[in-house]
């Protein structure tokens, strides 16, 4: 896996670690808000899924 991924993933990580918190703290203003942060984290999930499926596929196919 290239270092950049690897970057990547481990921010991704991070942040969802840091959304989870926030969750669990309730310190969305308001339901709009909640919301909004379920989306976010929702969307780094699918990027991470995303980006570890590619990781995959390159260790499963090796280098051209």
């Amino acid at each position: 896996m290239s270092q950049a991924l690897q970057l990547i993933i481990a921010k991704i990580d991070e942040t969802l670690t840091n959304i989870e918190g926030d969750l669990a703290a309730g310190t969305a203003a308001d339901f709009n808000a909640y919301k909004f942060t379920c989306g976010v984290y929702r969307g780094l999930r699918m990027a991470k899924g995303i980006m570890q499926d590619i990781v995959e596929e390159e260790e499963t196919d090796g280098p051209d």
